[in-house]
Order: structure tokens, then sequence, then C-alpha cells
């Protein structure tokens, strides 16, 4: 039911929708984007029968997801099966032979290289990372003087792109998401489960997995306040609060990332660079208090 009312039941954006996931394809298949539309094209002209699974298998999907009127980027997810058989064809059969076909091939091909190669400097850069770190910006042109072989760069360009971001950015990223730390201090100092968790005026989706108990969310000040007089309570709180509280044992405190979804990893990525600088702009600091 849900799935029918995304489909038939959202306003369309109107001529804007026809191009969705064709804009969706230049960022979700990376690095072979611009590739696959190129050997889509080169497909399509040559009408050859051994490509007629994955040309179908591609016309289809985007037919179908560009019609309906709900609009998601995750569904063309659907034909990358086709898209990958496409590219792979061209990535092992072709040679192009004209001047034309040959700037569009090669170009097609280095244009993801360099992007991937700026982002990796980027990283660098932005999270100062180890200066040593800069050789792999220069390796993918090394490897392209050395070799002569274009058609697996992106693909390798790829791979150190992930390799930086994995081994040197993500354990930045973990030290502006203390989830585990506030879990450590919750079981370690409350071990009773019957004690749930009460957060002020927000909810973090990580806290349940790593309190392992339950967690009530957007409790106001004057709950929490009221509840110190009544029970035991275990509580991360904001700093007003914490100030007008008596005699509660402070198990935490640090900042937590308060700009929406951490799915939206880019966005997080800002507001980390920047607390990384000492503004704190997309953080909240919080306290988490035990009153017996």
């Amino acid at each position: 039911e849900e799935t029918i009312k995304r489909a038939v039941g959202k306003k369309s954006k109107g001529f804007s929708d026809i191009f969705f996931y064709f804009v969706v394809i230049l960022w979700g298949f990376l690095p072979y984007s611009l590739f696959f539309y190129y050997s889509f094209i080169k497909a399509v002209k040559s009408w050859d029968k051994r490509l007629f699974l994955p040309l179908a298998w591609v016309i289809t999907m985007l037919v179908i997801f560009t019609i309906a009127k709900g609009k998601i980027p995750v569904y063309l997810i659907q034909a990358h099966g086709g898209m990958s058989l496409l590219v792979g064809y061209y990535l092992a059969n072709h040679n192009p032979v004209n001047k034309l076909d040959k700037v569009f091939f090669y170009v097609s091909l280095f244009i993801p290289v360099v992007i991937t190669a700026v982002a990796v400097g980027g990283l660098i850069y932005l999270f100062k990372l180890d200066y040593i770190l800069y050789i792999a910006v220069l390796f993918p042109f090394a490897y392209l003087l050395r070799y002569k072989e274009i058609r697996m760069l992106p693909f390798i360009t790829t791979l150190i792109l992930f390799f930086i971001f994995t081994v040197s950015v993500l354990p930045i990223v973990e030290r502006y998401r203390p989830y585990d730390r506030i879990g450590l201090a919750v079981n370690d100092n409350v071990p009773e489960k019957n004690i749930p968790l009460y957060v002020e005026g927000y909810f973090w989706h990580n806290l349940p997995f790593y309190a392992k108990r339950k967690v009530y969310r957007d409790i106001p000040q004057r709950e929490i306040l009221k509840m110190l007089n009544e029970k035991p309570v275990l509580a991360l709180v904001k700093e007003d609060t914490y100030y007008k509280i008596n005699n509660a044992q402070l198990l935490w405190s640090g900042w937590l990332y308060r700009r929406g979804s951490e799915s939206r990893f880019a966005v997080l990525l800002k507001y980390i660079h920047k607390a990384m600088g000492g503004d704190y702009s997309g953080f909240e600091k919080r306290y988490l208090i035990l009153k017996r």
C-alpha cells in the first residue's frame, strides 16, 4: 500500500521529474557513471543482440521509476545489475577507433579519476590527515603514466578514496559519536535494566542499542525535575537543566550531534569539520546524570 501511494499518490514536480534518475546515475553509479552513458549509447547504436538483456533491464527500470510520481534515489539500485553488464562489456571488449569515439571513451573514464583524486586531497586537507597521504592523490596519475591503462583506474582511485576514508577519516568521525561511551557509563553505573534512560527534548536513535534498556524520548525539563523527587532517575539532560539539579551523580558529559539524521553523511562531515576548529554549532552539550 505504501509503495502504491508513493508511485501514484504524490504530486509530480513536472518536467524536472523526467531527468531525476539520469542525474542520480551521475553520482549513484560512480566511478563509472559517465562511462555507463557512453556504453548505453554505443549499445543502442550497435543494437548487438548480446546486449539486449542489459539494455532491456536498464530501460525498463528507468521507464517504470520515471513514470512513478514518488522518486527516491535508492530505487535505481535495481538497475545497477544491467548497468554493470553494459559497462563491463565495453570495458573488456571495446577499443575505440575514430578520433571522436576515443575522446568520449577516455574522457568518460578520466573525469571520475580526477574527481576522486580531488576528493582524496580534500579529505586529507580538511581533516588534517598525515601529509604523506598526499602520495595517494598522485598515485592514479603515476599509474596512468607508467602503464598507459585507464580502464581500471576509476575503480583503483575509488578504492584509494575508500581506504583513506575508512582508515583515517572514520576514526575522527567516531570521536564525535560518543554513543558507545554513553552506553558504557550507563551500564557500568546502572546495572539495573529496569531503570530507563530519559532523554530531554530530543532523541538519538543509537541510544537504546548502547544503553541496553528502554529509552524515553522528548521528555520536558519540568517532568525530569519532577521525577527526581519520586524515583531513581537516569537522564540525558541539557546544560541549563543540569545546573538546576542538586546532588546528582554526573556519569558523562560531552557534545552530541543535533543537525538531523547522521545518514546525511556529508552534512555530518561538514559539522564535524567545524567542530574540529572549535565551532560546535552542529552539536549540543549534554549531561548524563543519575539521581538515586
